[in-house]
């Protein structure tokens, strides 16, 4: 997962993984040809619950093996998770890729010497969030499609076949597995006067990770990268009326760290000014690290707390953490986390002592030990923030996904939500598998699951999620951890078709428009007009194309439409343009 975001918050399509993302069956296909060093870049935004496709552009890149692909793809209920899908010309999934939006933005605690409460929110919510993915360029591919949490296709774009050449510009690197964590941090606001003081903050969180657990312990797998050179990066002091709030623009961030020449996992902004603030991101989402990652980033300003102020917001844009304090007056509701739990038996062998109470949003919730989550007058997180092994999992846990250290569990069993499945022609669903592990864990493998279909005319198929094509009945298995199972299929075929009109009578150059509605045996209806294939008696009389009959020269014709299996007829009659 790495975090190459161009444009608005990257790749968060989900996923890293180039997008956690995974060719869809090409090794069958022989004449799919992924083109190196050449690379789709899509920039998406979240406008209330649609997804717009902002850009689409083909960029030369610097040629990579092992592009990073998660191997779960657990996701939160509460997170809005979404799916980028690459087709060719006839809607055959080239490459496919789930991914997230940050969801909001984490505000830093109160100064350490600060004795007030200035009474600001914890977080605050993005309210067009943006994410940029770098993807595989396939020669083939003709359209993007972005199907959101709801199975529902919310936008669509056609591919460029130019590629974008920007001399100014380093060349894209894509997201890959490299057994590496590597973060990037970027100077906003310095100049070549001020660009030692960015140096030596750059060098104190060097020093902040180095010593902080759990990146402490891996430091021959932890990579820091910088780049020299401050762009602008439109960072406001003090937005949305918060004092200590400090943003920055979504897609001048992602543009600039996709084009520094480094791979990374997370990015740290440090922003020239010495006014007390910063933010990090939170997507709410269980394993959405294993997706885009490199979506989220935290921003820091230059002054004493920098350092500790990085760890802490890195601990909400990497580690899903929520803030450990409580004022009392937070004004959102909270989301799970681990290092802030209900029940205190979930964080009992974590903590050496008693647990303490009141977090996040929660008067009545349960912590361990006090951190650098409550105060950054604590330079350290808490055994809990670390070890968790439960979801939303601890910082450990995280890192190791990337340093390739993670141990797969084994799979007692799998099982479907739903073992019979019924679709009419043109409808979809998401099914979804979940994994319960000898450990007892469970996990939805929906995503990594190997999926086959007894027939792919039928019904396409991708990663669970099944389009009913033609009626018929279709068995749909997956594979995940050594284990099988299996769901029934039924496309269900139209009891009868029916025209608007059976008969037209139009003059010479006229067209007129018709609809043709498909009957189900359960009263239903379906509107079928662009999917009917039609067959036409005289074409020198009549023709009819995506629902619109044309007439030609005086005569009669009979056009003849086939949907699923179902006939109808309408009988067209043309007469002279005087009559």
């Amino acid at each position: 997962m790495k975090k190459w975001l161009l444009s608005s918050i990257v790749w968060m399509l989900t996923a890293i993984l180039m997008a956690s993302g995974v060719p869809h069956d090409v090794s069958a296909n022989k004449t799919t040809k992924e083109e190196n060093g050449q690379y789709l870049v899509v920039d998406l935004q979240k406008e209330g619950e649609k997804t717009r496709i902002n850009q689409l552009s083909i960029e030369e890149g610097e040629a990579e093996r092992g592009m990073a692909s998660p191997q779960q793809s657990e996701l939160d209920p509460q997170t809005q998770t979404e799916t980028l899908i690459i087709k060719d010309k006839i809607g055959k999934i080239l490459y496919q890729v789930p991914f997230q939006f940050p969801i909001v933005r984490t505000v830093p605690p109160i100064m350490p010497d600060q004795k007030t409460n200035d009474h600001a929110p914890h977080q605050v919510p993005i309210k067009e969030p943006e994410v940029t993915l770098i993807l595989p360029y396939f020669h083939e591919a003709i359209t993007v499609e972005v199907k959101g949490s709801e199975v529902k296709e919310t936008a669509q774009s056609t591919i460029p076949k130019s590629i974008q050449v920007d001399s100014h510009k380093k060349k894209v690197r894509p997201p890959k597995n490299n057994g590496k964590f590597e973060m990037l941090l970027l100077p906003s606001g310095y100049d070549e006067s001020n660009m030692g003081e960015f140096e030596q903050q750059v060098s104190n969180i060097k020093q902040a990770i180095q010593t902080t657990e759990p990146f402490s312990s891996y430091l021959d797998k932890v990579t820091i990268h910088t780049i020299n050179e401050s762009a602008p990066l439109g960072c406001l002091e003090g937005a949305q009326n918060i004092a200590r709030l400090l943003v920055c623009n979504d897609t001048k961030v992602v543009s600039t760290a996709a084009h520094s020449g480094y791979g990374y996992d997370e990015i740290i902004v440090i922003h020239n000014t010495d006014h007390y603030g910063g933010s990090g991101m939170r997507d709410y989402s269980v394993t959405g690290f294993k997706t885009n990652s490199y979506s989220t980033y935290t921003v820091v300003y230059d002054g004493q707390w920098t350092a500790r102020m990085a760890i802490h917001e890195l601990g909400h844009s990497f580690g899903n953490l929520c803030d450990e304090y409580m004022y009392g007056d937070e004004g959102y509701s909270y989301v799970n986390c681990t290092n802030c739990r209900k029940d205190k038996s979930d964080i009992e062998k974590y903590v050496n002592g008693e647990c303490s109470v009141g977090c996040d949003a929660k008067p009545d919730y349960f912590r361990a030990e006090d951190s650098i989550m409550l105060t950054l007058g604590i330079p350290t997180f808490n055994e809990l923030s670390i070890k968790a092994d439960f979801a939303p999992y601890g910082l450990e846990k995280r890192l190791q996904f990337f340093t390739g250290t993670e141990q797969p569990k084994a799979v007692k069993r799998l099982q479907v939500d739903q073992k019979k499945v019924t679709l009419k022609p043109g409808e979809a669903i998401q099914l979804a598998v979940i994994a319960t592990y000898e450990d007892g864990t469970k996990e939805d493998i929906a995503y990594v699951a190997n999926w086959r279909a007894s027939s792919e005319k039928k019904i396409s198929l991708s990663q669970g999620y099944v389009r009913a094509i033609s009626s018929g009945k279709v068995r749909v298995k997956a594979s995940y951890g050594g284990k099988t199972v299996s769901v029934s299929v039924k496309i269900e075929a139209p009891k009868k078709l029916v025209p608007s009109n059976d008969g037209v009578t139009l003059k010479s150059g006229e067209k007129k428009d018709i609809t043709v509605q498909a009957i189900y045996r359960d009263g239903t209806t379906q509107d079928v007009t662009q999917d009917v294939t039609w067959k036409i008696s005289s074409k020198r009389v009549a023709t009819i194309e995506k629902g619109v009959i044309s007439a030609h020269e005086k005569g009669k014709a009979v056009l003849t439409g086939v949907y699923n299996g179902k006939v109808t007829r309408i009988y067209v009659r043309v007469k002279n343009r005087e009559e």
